[in-house]
């Protein structure tokens, strides 16, 4: 499943796991990975091939590093003069942008507050 926004671009892609384990994984290059070990958070998988990948670790979630423009357009605001107006609001936004804290926010992002979180709040 994924989370697109008006563009139709996916922001997050929520992964299915097989029922044992994979023979083969490849982690793309361009994508935060998360990934579980029995149901709890791990770490950030490095992009690249993985062999024997077992089924107690999970990979739930494929956050993209691109930067994010999220559109938010507000119809009919009244001014001062009680005249209606359009806005429409551009947000661009990056998750995991200092080296530091990517793996904090890519989790806190996943886990706390997600693309649909995100347009409740706007």
């Amino acid at each position: 499943m994924a989370e697109g926004n008006n563009m139709g671009i996916p922001l997050m892609v929520l992964v299915d796991g097989p029922s044992c384990c994979y023979y083969k994984l490849n982690v793309p290059n361009g994508v935060f990975t998360l990934e579980q070990k029995w149901g709890a958070h791990n770490t950030l998988m490095d992009p690249g091939c993985y062999c024997c990948y077992l089924s107690y670790k999970h990979i739930p979630v494929m956050i993209t590093k691109n930067t994010i423009r999220f559109k938010a357009p507000v119809k009919d605001v009244p001014t001062k003069d009680n005249v209606k107006v359009d806005l429409d609001v551009g947000i661009n936004f990056h998750i995991g942008l200092s080296e530091d804290t990517k793996e904090e926010d890519v989790r806190k992002f996943f886990y706390n507050f997600g693309p649909n979180r995100l347009e409740e709040l706007l």
